[in-house]
Formats: C-alpha cells, structure tokens, sequence
C-alpha cells in the first residue's frame, strides 16, 4: 500500500472516530402500548444519519430533556399525573457509550410537567406543570443530582376558551438574555408573566404583574423565544395558529401585533406547536400540527413568510440543523423522526429521508462531541 493510500486511510478512520462515536441523538417519546422512554441513537452529522442503539426504558411520558454538558446529565419530565403531580428525572449519560443512569427523581408538585429550564447560573432547575398551573423551583447538587424543592408557584385564572382556557395552564420557562428575569408562558390564561430573579434569595423567584403581557383572548401562548439580540419576544400561540411579537426592555413586556400560521379558510384546524430559531439569524420556523402538520417560516424584518409540509404527522417538534438548510422533524402520530430539507419557495419539492421509526416521538436532544 503506497503512503497516499495510508494517509487516505488513516484520514477515513479519523473521520468515523470523530463523527461516529460521540455524538448522540436523544428522542424523548410518549409511551406507547409497545414502547417507552428515551431512544438513544448515534449520530453522524457528515452522513446526517442516526444509528439506533437502544430505548432507555425507565421513564415514562419524557416530552422535554434538557442537557447539561458540565456533570454530563440528563434532565427529563415525566409527563404523569399523581397526587404529587408528574415528575422530574435526573440521568447520568455516560458519552463514552451512550449509557443512560438513573440518578433520582422527585414530585414536580403539578399534574403533566411539559418543560424544563435551568438558571443561568446553573444553581436551580425548573419544571412548569401544564395541567398543574404552576411550576416548581430544585436545587441542583454539585454532581448534577436534583436537590431540595424550594419554591412552587402557582397561576390563577382562565380565559375565553373554555375547553382549554378553563384553568392556568404553564407551558414554557425562559430566562431573559440578561439573567434577570424569567418569563412564564401560560396557556390557559392568556398570559405571559415576568418573574424577577433573585439566586440568593430562599425563594428566588418573585412576580412583577406590571411586566408581564395579556395576549389576546383565546390565542394559548405555548412556547416563547427571544430574538437573537433580545430586545423582542416571539410568542407561539397555539389555539389561535398566531405567534405574537412583544417588545422587551428593562424587564416589561409589550404587546406589538399577531402574524398568522394559516389562511383564513384553515382557521381552527391546526394547532401551533415548536419555534425554532435559524442559527445566527432572526428569522425563525414554526410548526403546526392538528389537520396542517405544516411548518412556517418567517423572517420579520423583510417581511418574508413561506409556509411548507412538515413531511409528518403532528410535527410537535423539530430543529434546525448547523448551515439552517436541513431540519429534523418528529412526526408524534407518524412514528418517525425525518431529514426535511427547508425550501427556499413554495414551489420547491420537498426532499426528505425517514431516518428512525419509533413510536411517538415529541422531542429531539443532540448531545455532540
């Protein structure tokens, strides 16, 4: 073999070290009649391909994971009712092999918790109850374990639909881009709530109502995401297939005006869902699901939206790949995680590879070398 080949070689074996045994996908999944948990999947983000390792199978209902790389663990609801509500889950994820360990779990203290978000400064972790309407505040140990609860914060109220509106509903957690403050998105009141946060306090986390913002009547603010430069809030309003765009500064929300997902005739047979940023840009994708199984994209500032097939059923969530040219979609009722390659008009076909089945998946964490 001459050295041309050898390098060549030694070159191929480098890349699937590098690209082939660190990187993971994790798919948090309903549980089904056959299946349940977390899938663990290799990923090769050369190829844009996923190789199946297997279902961590001792936990139910995990609809949010959230990562953090420091202690290499693995945060999940438990999406359950219980009389002390769902739970929250710590995992230990061993990178070498792709190991998932249980480490402990505790009462999120409100019935079907649906998101997670850490403090900035990664001494608490925070779990929101959808059907509970509250959400609840934990410590975190020095080896990631989850600690004592030190705060439960329940919302009051209801809004105009009364199917879904009939109670506090909260549904998203997220810190403002300056770490003062954390912005509380509730479905079922039609609102979006501004807490102040202070890490030293015994209970850190204290309500300003006069910053944060009503929506209008029945839109269910579902997911909220600062803009890049984080002076606004775009807000996913689930019931009426709207985002919303809110100005913020100093700590206050203000409401600026609605865009659609949907034309007039396709009101009220979707269901807003995920909002994804394109990386280093402030044009952003929404998904809807219901009868649309849709994903929108818009770019504000230039006025441009272009809406296209989500290549699934029930697109409950998805990201955007590095480059913003590729998404992977969860297809929920389709059973299946898809490459999609975003359009650039309406009039492009749509090119998209099924790269795992796997029932009902709801949400997708690369963990990467």
């Amino acid at each position: 073999m001459d050295l041309q080949k050898i390098i060549l070689l030694a070159f191929l074996l480098i890349g699937v070290k590098v690209y082939g045994q660190n990187d993971y996908l994790l798919i948090g999944k309903y549980d089904s009649d056959t299946e349940k948990g977390i899938a663990v999947c290799r990923w090769d983000p050369v190829k844009k391909d996923v190789d199946h390792m297997y279902t961590f199978d001792e936990v139910s209902n995990p609809s949010y994971l959230l990562y953090d790389s420091i202690n290499s663990m693995l945060y999940t609801v438990e999406e359950i009712a219980s009389p002390t509500g769902g739970w929250l889950t710590a995992l230990y994820f061993d990178k070498a092999n792709g190991k998932l360990k249980k480490i402990n779990s505790v009462p999120s203290m409100g019935d079907h918790p649906c998101v997670l978000t850490m403090s900035p400064d990664r001494r608490y972790i925070l779990i929101g109850n959808y059907t509970g309407g509250n959400f609840s505040v934990f410590r975190i140990r020095e080896d990631g374990a989850i600690g004592q609860r030190v705060q439960t914060i329940a919302h009051e109220g209801s809004s105009a639909n009364t199917q879904r509106q009939e109670a506090p509903h909260v549904h998203d957690l997220v810190f403002s881009p300056d770490h003062k403050y954390l912005l509380v998105a509730d479905l079922g009141t039609d609102r979006v709530e501004v807490y102040q946060y202070n890490e030293n306090a015994e209970q850190p986390f204290v309500i300003k109502k006069n910053k944060g913002i009503s929506v209008p009547a029945g839109h269910g603010p579902r997911h909220v995401k600062f803009t890049p430069e984080g002076d606004k809030l775009i807000i996913v309003e689930e019931l009426s297939e709207t985002i919303g765009v809110a100005n913020f500064k100093n700590g206050k929300l203000k409401y600026v005006k609605t865009e659609k997902l949907t034309s007039d005739n396709e009101n009220n047979k979707g269901s807003a869902a995920e909002i994804q940023f394109l990386p280093g840009e402030s044009s952003f994708i929404v998904s809807n699901r219901g009868e649309i199984n849709m994903l929108t994209y818009f770019d504000l500032d230039n006025e441009e939206e272009l809406s296209f097939s989500a290549g699934v059923k029930v697109p409950r969530y998805f990201m955007i790949l590095p480059g913003g040219k590729e998404l992977l979609v969860a297809g929920q009722e389709s059973n299946e995680i898809i490459l999609l390659e975003k359009p650039f008009k309406s009039t492009d076909k749509l090119e998209k590879r099924t790269l795992l089945k796997t029932d009902k998946p709801v949400f997708i964490l690369p963990v990467l070398n």
